[in-house]
């Protein structure tokens, strides 16, 4: 019987692992095609022109990003380049479960339920419940990458609570138990850095990591024989996972990083310039601080503000309290098991590592970014964590479940999510219609305004260069820095057809733009189409 009983535990395992990659791929069918800003801007440019050799072809066509790594968009690129477009559907949904099944594992590893197969059920519900808050629902057939990035932190923690949970080593003396325990931190840091390298916005769940392995020990690092003792082998646990990251990040994105020295003078480019201070552009930060809360209050009621209206941290519409829930209970709960008298619940180490990992990445995430689609991952582990929490308070058991129950039900009918903007799955990912140029090859664009257009660019003739001589990153005013004086150069010497990309809503702002360039918009426009975006305008530009 117990047999029978193990074997039907693993096969709930299997279901659970296997299972979870293809319902949210179906998922991703069902719920429908998500294209957007970021996805015009840089999702499909970025592989094709990392693949067509476009560097410093082009310039600027994606604002910032496009000198972001271009590593995670091939695979989706070459998906939806060969194949229909439900089937990048499918990958995209399919990314996105794997993320779920990590946490259903996760979970089953750090629940303090003794019954496995009650505590396989419980996992297999939390991991449910980490794809139906708002911010990752909404990701779900998404090309963007805030889930997918976070498989190597999920995978990291999965390594570090399963150190944290052993009883001991076995056999291996105590030189062999540190170099099991270096190589795992190292491990788990390898994975950190890859994800690093592919999303730089993951950098904060590797600080958030790093943070909790320095102030939260295991069983073994306890009995060590003094306090300094026991300081220095949580630091440098921390300090093995930090090295970890370093040389994840430079084996994925090392490559990728020594082509922006190369080109710029800057690893990170354009970020951070303010402190590298690269010639080709201004030295500023270049990141988006519109939505980093300041002041003490602002700061330490951030979670009720983004809460009560999404707009504060995204310029998405939506609702979910799963952030807030896990922001009021982590203290809640140390308070309880202060105050309360009786018998206490058990915590374990691994609960304690995930609370502190949690707390330590949202302050990064709020000092950094404050952006709320960087906190999806976050968002995805709050289920487990608020579990966690009050299974662990000192009140009586069927409170303990009954009351988790409720938190998650609540959380959840608190979720409030527009999919009104999917598209149907039919056809190619991308079909866009260029107009005919009469001689393409020795033709050039110039893009202006705000709005994202380079999607449209792999669909051109392949010998056009585009330059934007007017966006977020670079300004049609700009005649001293080395990436607006490079288009100048080219502008100058440029003897072909010479022609304008805008979005007609931004024509004035072309104008204004071509007038910086000593350029003169003529009146022969013609349209760019697509079946996933409005129609852009395509005008043959004069020289003055």
């Amino acid at each position: 019987m117990n047999e029978i009983a193990f074997l039907n535990l693993r096969r709930a395992q299997r279901i659970l692992f296997f299972g979870a990659p293809c319902f949210v791929a179906l998922l991703s069918l069902w719920i429908g095609k998500k294209t957007g800003w970021d996805f015009y801007n840089y999702h499909w440019y970025n592989p094709y022109a990392f693949l067509h050799d476009r560097f410093d072809f082009d310039i600027a066509v994606g604002h910032h990003a496009t000198y972001y790594n271009p590593l995670s968009d091939l695979p989706l690129y070459w998906i939806a380049s060969l194949g229909p477009s439900w089937l990048g559907g499918l990958f995209s949904g399919a990314m996105a479960g794997v993320v779920v099944s990590l946490i259903g594992l996760l979970a089953y590893q750090v629940l303090p339920i003794e019954n496995k197969n009650y505590r396989t059920a419980t996992a297999a519900l939390i991991a449910i419940a980490s794809i139906s808050g708002a911010g990752a629902f909404q990701e779900i057939g998404d090309p963007a990458n805030d889930i997918p990035a976070a498989i190597g932190v999920v995978a990291a923690l999965i390594l570090i609570v399963r150190e944290y949970g052993r009883v001991g080593h076995g056999s291996l003396d105590r030189g062999e138990r540190s170099r099991s325990e270096t190589t795992l931190y190292i491990g788990a840091g390898l994975l950190v850095g890859a994800a690093v390298a592919l999303k730089l916005t993951i950098a904060v769940y590797a600080v958030g990591i790093a943070g909790a392995l320095a102030i939260i020990g295991n069983r073994q690092a306890s009995r060590s024989p003094s306090m300094v003792a026991l300081a220095f082998h949580h630091l440098s646990r921390s300090i093995w996972f930090s090295l970890g990251v370093v040389l994840g990040l430079l084996i994925v994105g090392g490559s990728w990083m020594h082509t922006l020295w190369s080109y710029s003078g800057n690893p990170v480019f354009p970020y951070f310039n303010d402190f590298v201070q690269s010639p080709l552009l201004a030295p500023e930060s270049h990141r988006d601080l519109n939505f980093r809360p300041h002041g003490f209050f602002n700061r330490l009621l951030f979670p009720f503000h983004f809460t009560a209206n999404s707009r504060v941290a995204s310029e998405s519409v939506f609702r979910d309290a799963h952030v807030l829930m896990l922001y009021l209970l982590i203290p809640l709960t140390a308070m309880l098991r202060f105050v309360l008298a009786g018998p206490k619940p058990t915590l374990s180490i691994a609960a304690k590592f995930l609370f502190a990992f949690a707390t330590i990445s949202y302050l990064a995430w709020m000092m950094v970014f404050g952006i709320y689609r960087y906190l999806i991952p976050l968002e995805m582990l709050a289920s487990l964590c608020i579990v966690l929490a009050i299974l662990s308070w000192p009140i009586a058991i069927r409170w303990r479940i009954g009351i988790a129950v409720a938190t998650l039900i609540t959380a959840q009918l608190a979720v409030r999510v527009d999919t009104s903007d999917r598209q149907s799955w039919d056809g190619k990912y991308i079909e866009v219609t260029v107009p005919e140029l009469p001689n393409p090859d020795a033709s050039m664009v110039v893009m202006t305004g705000k709005a994202p257009m380079s999607y449209v660019i792999p669909s051109f003739p392949p010998g056009i260069p585009f330059l934007r001589i007017d966006g977020w990153l670079v300004s049609s005013g700009d005649r001293t820095h080395g990436l607006a004086q490079s288009m100048r150069e080219r502008i100058a010497h440029q003897q072909g057809p010479l022609y304008v990309l805008f979005d007609p809503i931004e024509r004035d702002m072309a104008t204004a733009a071509l007038d910086n360039y000593a350029l003169s918009l003529t009146e022969t426009c013609q349209q760019v189409t697509s079946n996933i975006d409005k129609a852009l305008q395509l005008c043959a530009v004069a020289k003055r």
